[in-house]
């Protein structure tokens, strides 16, 4: 007999850059003073927002940079202390992220982190080099290879940009600097 427990992981799109600067507006009407955080910084925390791929990174930015700006005893937020608060916070969500991998997808991000950094003269990495070059180190599908690199691109780890080219071959690029951050994995 089999268990009703089936459990699946769904992908949740990340927010459009209208819905981010909803959602940040009405925190910030709902947890700070009138004038607390300027449009135009408002407008930067949801373009860094965006591109971090996902609204946690804007709570938690905004949460950072309101700090900042409260231990320099202002009460405006500034476009430094939101520069310093989105390398803190993306810092850690990067962390939590590589952290959070099954271990089939690490090794995957792994692979690619290390083919990005010995061939960094080449041409860009392409989806058919890194699977030939994976699964000499791996007994995997295409299939399955192709599904952990999808999940990578869907958590924002790195983009996979269509090659002009016959078939479905990939570019792939790196989404943050690896410098360090993969060591030992």
């Amino acid at each position: 007999m089999a268990s009703v427990w089936q459990p699946e992981e769904i992908p949740f799109s990340p927010y459009n850059k209208e819905e981010v600067h909803t959602i940040l507006r009405d925190r910030i009407r709902t947890g700070l003073y009138p004038g607390v955080i300027p449009p135009g910084i408002l407008d930067r925390i949801v373009a860094l927002t965006v591109e971090g791929g996902d609204l946690r990174v804007g709570i938690d930015l905004l949460k950072h940079a309101v700090l900042s700006a409260e231990r320099d005893a202002r009460t405006v937020v500034g476009e430094q202390d939101v520069t310093t608060a989105f390398e803190t916070v993306r810092g850690a969500r990067l962390h939590l992220l590589i952290e959070g991998l099954k271990p089939d997808q690490e090794q995957l991000l792994s692979h690619i982190v290390r083919m990005k950094q010995e061939n960094q003269t080449v041409p860009p990495l392409t989806s058919r080099t890194l699977y030939e070059s994976f699964k000499k180190t791996r007994d995997v599908s295409y299939t399955a290879f192709h599904t952990r690199l999808t999940r990578l691109s869907d958590l924002r780890l790195i983009d996979l940009n269509r090659r002009a080219a016959k078939g479905n071959a990939h570019e792939i690029e790196l989404r943050f600097d690896p410098g360090g951050l993969m060591e030992g994995k």
